[in-house]
């Protein structure tokens, strides 16, 4: 049982002559709700424009950021699995899985991975002279080569500098058969020897179509940029895919590059010159002046273009995967965007004042409303507080949802309380409210303890099922307990079948040890008239022995913060066992007998009978014990 505190009701105040206690609940929330609603929703509509200024930019920012992101992902999706598939036939020729000089496997392997890569267009397998066998694709229509050379002298330039020991390389990018590629290679080793390469060829123009796809007039206008000077990607270029004729499919897999290999100037948009301003103007920006990093950690930039009919906003991040020069990404947006957000917000204003005076009055009548529960409330917890659970009346139910709940949940709440007194001793919970924090609080006291035990219960319990001893335990300890309560005792616990009971504490009596005696008194009485009752249903009597002593002891809390108890401990508790032990010897045949020691009798008045026996030699003892057997 944890400490209890008792604090005393402040003093009523009064304001203009009346208590403030005695203000109606319901008004006083109906007042409160109806201020703090006004309150409220007022500082709202203060504070409306420009708080909502602000979470649109951050709103718009926050979706520009998401829309890079998405980019990120598009682009990763898009180019990955070729670098997959490049490293994984890599490594099964490597590993002899597929046969390098046996031209069916290789094209049998190279055919069945360009099929299940759309965004694959060529890819080869050559020696280290570049000689080999290729897979190409145009629309829907293959072509595969047993015996070709890769004559793009920037591709050759590329892969010659892949790492034999290493792994993929993307190299730079390529104009071919009409587009722009990405290249990415990746080196074969047999047996510890370099053999070749895996190559592919991924063309540009489809991340302008997933751009366009990407952007729209919220989340604004992507890009991809090569080195922050060319156009790889924007939805201007997006232009639909169409499946090409047979005739389409070139016979020569040559490719009509200048000498370099790299796509001709007027091929290769140039920022500088693209049709999209904002691209012109962020191309012509001091980064040293106009970038800011937007947000910490993000690795995403932030500048302000500012043109000559409206201001725009561009966030951009840079990554070097997938060529031989660093790529941005990014999107750019208009400030006008906002405008229209703004806008809306006046609407929202009146909307708002409408909502005050709406709320104010709804206000009054929930205030109303919410004080008839609480008054049944105020009522269960004064019954809960003095233990009264036999009148506490369950709450009744509400049309509102919380309090309806709140209400279930108190009404449970009182059943395991009530279910929890069955416990804890009632009466001793009461005197330590009534008695304040400092009974509860571990002290050592003048106490008189008493132990209890049944003659033979492991005998009789042979002849019971297991509900028959509950039953039959239930019913003896119920006529002890009462004996013990009517005389002010506690009992602090059940050990079998026996009973452990205490008289002193929290009540500081004087006459503690008359009240242990008076108790076992009532006890033979009570038992006497329930062995009659077992004799008449051909039931064995009851035989009880009854240890009583009175000495200092620790009272008070006893145990850990999860699990504490009121309890006495110390070396009265342990004599007391021993003098209801003595029991067995002093009248092994008798029904009842109750042993005092002579602590006990010293402060027991002359009209306590008792009978003085000889002196006991018992655990824990040096010295014997005078004993005493207390007179019906």
């Amino acid at each position: 049982m944890a400490d209890i505190t008792i604090s005393q009701p402040p003093a009523r105040k009064r304001r203009f002559g009346r208590p403030m206690s005695d203000v109606p609940l319901s008004r006083l929330l109906a007042i409160t709700f109806g201020l703090l609603t006004a309150i409220g929703i007022g500082l709202v509509l203060t504070l409306m424009f420009t708080a909502n200024v602000r979470n649109t930019y951050s709103l718009l920012n926050a979706r520009a950021v998401e829309t890079i992101d998405s980019l990120d992902r598009v682009i990763a999706a898009y180019m990955e699995p070729p670098q997959i598939t490049v490293a994984s036939i890599a490594g099964q020729i490597s590993k002899g899985e597929v046969d390098f000089y046996d031209d069916d496997q290789v094209l049998q392997v190279l055919r069945g991975a360009i099929t299940a890569n759309r965004m694959v267009v060529v890819l080869f397998v050559v020696d280290e002279n570049f000689e080999g066998r290729g897979a190409f694709r145009q629309g829907d229509q293959f072509r595969f080569v047993r015996k070709d050379v890769l004559e793009n002298p920037a591709a050759k330039q590329a892969f010659s500098r892949v790492n034999p020991r290493g792994s993929g390389v993307w190299g730079p990018l390529v104009y071919e058969q009409g587009s722009l590629h990405a290249n990415v290679g990746h080196p074969i080793i047999i047996d510890g020897e370099f053999k070749g390469h895996v190559v592919a060829a991924v063309p540009l123009p489809r991340l302008s179509v997933l751009t366009k796809e990407i952007g729209n007039s919220i989340t604004g206008t992507p890009f991809i940029l090569g080195g922050q000077q060319d156009v790889l990607a924007h939805p201007s270029l997006a232009v639909p895919e169409l499946a090409p004729s047979p005739n389409d499919f070139p016979d020569d897999v040559s490719i009509a590059t200048d000498a370099t290999g790299r796509a001709p100037p007027d091929e290769i948009f140039k920022v500088k010159t693209f049709s999209d301003p904002v691209l012109r103007g962020f191309s012509a920006r001091d980064p040293k002046e106009d970038d800011a990093a937007f947000g910490p950690g993000d690795k995403v930039w932030y500048s302000d273009v500012s043109l000559d009919t409206e201001d725009h906003f561009v966030l951009w991040k840079s990554i070097n995967k997938y060529a031989d020069r660093p790529w941005v990404i990014g999107v750019h947006y208009p400030r006008d965007t906002i405008d229209g957000e703004i806008e809306r917000l006046y609407g929202s204003a009146f909307v708002g004042f409408m909502l005050l005076l709406f709320a104010t009055a709804l206000a009054a009548v929930v205030g109303r409303r919410m004080g008839k529960p609480f008054a049944q409330l105020n009522t269960m917890a004064g019954r809960v507080t003095s233990l009264d659970f036999d009148h506490v009346k369950p709450m009744e139910p509400s049309r509102v949802r919380e309090f309806n709940e709140a209400s279930q949940t108190l009404n449970r709440m009182v059943d395991a309380l009530r279910a929890f007194a069955a416990y804890v001793p009632r009466t001793l919970v009461q005197r330590l409210v009534e008695s304040g924090v400092d009974a509860a609080r571990s002290e050592e006291r003048q106490v008189t303890v008493m132990f209890t035990d049944v003659v033979g219960f492991t005998h009789l319990s042979e002849h019971m099922t297991a509900a028959e001893t509950a039953h039959f335990l239930n019913e003896h300890f119920a006529i002890m307990c009462a004996a013990v309560e009517e005389t002010g005792g506690t009992v602090d616990k059940f050990m079998g079948d026996g009973m452990m009971a205490f008289w002193g504490a929290p009540d500081a009596t004087e006459d503690h040890a008359v009240r242990a005696c008076r108790s076992a008194l009532a006890m033979r009485k009570a038992l006497e008239a329930d062995n009659r009752k077992r004799e008449e249903r051909g039931e064995p009597p009851v035989h009880v022995r009854v240890g009583i002593h009175t000495g200092p002891a620790i009272v008070g809390n006893i145990g850990t913060r999860e699990r504490i108890n009121y309890t006495i401990v110390g070396d009265t508790v342990n004599v007391t066992q021993r003098l209801e032990a003595l029991g067995k010897v002093v009248g092994p045949n008798d029904a009842f007998v109750a042993l005092l020691s002579a602590e006990n009798v010293a402060v027991l008045p002359d009209d306590v009978g008792r009978t003085p026996l000889s002196a006991f030699q018992v655990p824990g003892r040096d010295a014997p014990i005078q004993v005493y057997q207390l007179d019906a």
